[in-house]
């Protein structure tokens, strides 16, 4: 059938091309048709259906043995090149004439005989697309649709391929591949020059086919090696100056389809990517990051006088992709050594110590309550601070010069932390840190998942090290965090976000949860304890209205219940909430038992404080806190269960789920609790008739 539409589509461009002929329309139509039945030839999965003849390799598209000899046969490739070529068709045209090269593009290696036949299939594809690039580029890029399925082509090809193969001397040789290579980068620097912001992020994708060709060319000490460089260079020097420079409106948010997610799709990917080819040249790259980020921040001070509320969120976005692309230098184990990166170029920590400057402002803004941060830019901050501490700060607490008097610092020569923090005219480290944490705190303001998660993540990771949480509990934000949590940071405060707020009363239970501050334990929850004395006393209407202020409690409890997973400390909490604070759970459900979203908080709590990991919970002769609990929240479950009637048969108006079985669910969890916790004796509570 493929070999059959092959021949008809020799026909079909044979007749196009006649100028004679009146029937071109018609033709045309033909054309698209049987290009489809290629395109569905070429796309269709062998591997599911002919499973010994497809699994040699993983990777490629898996044509079958019986397909060789039409692979191999040249002139069949070269109908699908030619018909590219031609000029006036219809846009779904030539995209299924290019997702038909595109698998080609990525046949699968074991297909070919012999090398030499790869080697001849391979020169003569590279050399069509010679041709192709140097007739058809801006044609193609004209589209959006047409262009990400053209630059798909280079990028399979040569994934899949190797440039050894191009050079056989029947096809010229390495003449062959300095072209391709000469019309590659024409192409590259065409699309990052492109006004059109998809054509630059089309690029990107290209990187990864002149990081091949550099690795490539390197390890066969080919004459072409400086020509590359060259090139790559012209490239990283026009990607970085375009991306940082041009200010212009665009739409950015529009979705990528062009990769999916075994094709450099995610973000993290594609600035792994981009940092890979800028490590090439990275005198270039930092001399070019250096400047951009300084023109930014001049730009970005002006526009904030002149509250330009349209720029400043295309030079957000522009910071976000310049963060971007430090960051995965940094991710790719660049460290920045104090030392110039060429005889002329900017220290490397300049570029480095410019983006926390630009944290600092964003923090200051923040702080400030002046405008709101792009949410690209925030998530590449925080990917920044992430990368920064992983792979170049490390632990600060040796690098720490706070005060010459204090025992628990140790001087030792400086650091990464505090070179920085000269740099930024600080004394000590205390100032980079309190940077970043306000930062992460600020952004619990927030209500956009992917910034929430990441930030808990981040948060945890500083908080839950031993040397950077002696650092931060120096910080006056932090005690004030600690001593105010409930009544002055109000954040996480919606329906959605409550989740996150029990992780982030989960990671400040860290900071207590230390044999020096365990004491204080008190004092750090002295506004919970003024809030559920309070609620207590309220009359049944006044509960109520309380319901947002309910929740939060609920929510907080939980998260200091689950931050608190050995006996002392778990007992800390046990003897501050039972039986002073526990009265609040009978009452919400008393008040809110026909409340979904009050109900799954309160359930949600009471399947933590009977959730026993860690042997937290005991039931001996000194200590009955899980006995205390489980009789209590016991009583508590079973008059809920005779108050909705679980066995009743009528049809819910709302979500099943929602309205019964999420509750099954949490009941079955906190009695399989119960059970596994091995902290409640069944038999010697039937003994006594204690039901």
């Amino acid at each position: 059938m493929f070999a059959t539409g092959i021949t008809l589509l020799k026909e079909l461009q044979t007749k196009i091309i006649d100028t004679s002929n009146t029937n071109k329309d018609v033709l045309t139509q033909a054309l698209f048709h049987c290009l489809s039945l290629s395109h569905k030839c070429l796309n269709f999965e062998f591997i599911g259906v002919m499973l010994d003849d497809t699994l040699a390799e993983n990777v490629g598209t898996h044509f079958p043995l019986t397909w060789r000899d039409t692979i191999q046969n040249l002139n069949n490739t070269n109908a699908f090149f030619e018909i590219a070529m031609l000029p006036n068709l219809s846009e779904d045209t030539y995209v299924l004439c290019l997702q038909c090269l595109s698998e080609l593009a990525s046949c699968r290696i074991s297909l070919f005989e012999s090398i030499e036949d790869r080697k001849i299939f391979t020169a003569n594809f590279a050399q069509n697309l010679n041709i192709l690039m140097k007739a058809q580029t801006e044609n193609f890029c004209s589209s959006r649709l047409i262009s990400r399925n053209y630059i798909k082509i280079f990028y399979k090809f040569e994934m899949n391929f190797q440039i050894r193969s191009f050079m056989i001397k029947e096809l010229s040789g390495q003449e062959n591949l300095k072209q391709y290579v000469e019309h590659l980068s024409e192409l590259t620097l065409f699309l990052v020059k492109s006004g059109e912001l998809y054509l630059r992020d089309t690029a990107v994708h290209l990187l990864a086919a002149w990081n091949r060709i550099n690795i490539e060319v390197k390890s066969l000490e080919l004459p072409i090696e400086e020509f590359v460089k060259t090139k790559i260079n012209d490239i990283i020097v026009e990607f970085i100056e375009q991306n940082i420079s041009d200010l212009s409106n665009d739409n950015e948010d529009e979705e990528d389809e062009q990769f999916n997610e075994t094709e450099l799709s995610s973000l993290t990917q594609r600035f792994d990517m981009i940092g890979r080819l800028c490590n090439i040249h990275i005198e270039s790259t930092f001399s070019r990051l250096d400047e951009g980020l300084q023109f930014l921040m001049n730009k970005y001070q002006e526009e904030l006088e002149k509250n330009n509320e349209e720029t400043l969120e295309i030079i957000e976005k522009r910071f976000a992709w310049t963060i971007r692309v430090v960051t995965s230098l940094i991710g790719l184990g660049y460290a920045p050594k104090f030392e110039s990166v060429g005889p002329t170029g900017p220290t490397d920590y300049d570029v480095v110590i410019k983006v926390i400057e630009i944290v600092k402002c964003n923090v200051d803004l923040l702080e400030k309550g002046t405008r709101k941060m792009d949410e690209k830019m925030e998530l590449a901050i925080l990917s920044f601070i992430s990368g920064l501490r992983n792979s170049v700060l490390g632990d600060p607490r040796v690098v720490s010069k706070v005060t010459d008097n204090d025992e628990d610092t140790v001087n030792v020569e400086l650091g990464n932390y505090l070179r920085i923090a000269q740099r930024l005219t600080s004394s000590d480290i205390l100032g980079i840190v309190e940077i970043f944490f306000k930062k992460m705190i600020l952004n619990f303001f927030s209500e956009s998942d992917p910034i929430l998660e990441q930030n808990l993540d981040m948060l945890r990771a500083f908080v839950g090290s031993p040397g950077t949480r002696k650092i931060l509990m120096k910080l006056e934000t932090t005690q004030d965090i600690l001593e105010n949590h409930f009544t002055k940071y109000k954040f996480l405060s919606s329906e959605s976000t409550y989740e996150y707020l029990s992780g982030f009363y989960k990671i400040l239970t860290l900071f207590w949860d230390v044999n020096d501050v365990i004491d204080d334990f008190q004092k750090y929850m002295k506004p919970c304890s003024e809030f559920l004395t309070n609620l207590l006393d309220l009359d049944a209407n006044s509960f109520i209205q309380s319901k947002e202020d309910i929740l939060r409690i609920c929510y907080i409890l939980t998260g200091v219940s689950q931050g608190f997973t050995n006996a002392t400390s778990y007992g800390q909490f046990f003897d501050w909430f039972y039986p002073k604070y526990f009265r609040i759970i009978p009452e919400i459900f008393k008040h809110f038992c026909e409340d979904l979203t009050v109900l799954k908080g309160l359930f949600k709590l009471m399947r933590e404080l009977l959730d026993n990991r860690s042997h937290r919970l005991k039931s001996d002769g000194t200590l009955l806190s899980g006995f205390l609990l489980f009789k209590e929240i016991s009583s508590i479950l079973l008059d809920y269960f005779k108050y909705v009637n679980m066995y009743d048969g009528k049809k819910l108006k709302m979500d099943k789920y929602e309205a019964k079985y999420q509750f099954i669910e949490m009941t079955v969890d906190i009695y399989g609790s119960v059970v596994a916790g091995n902290f409640i004796n069944f038999a010697t509570l039937e003994y006594y008739n204690d039901t």
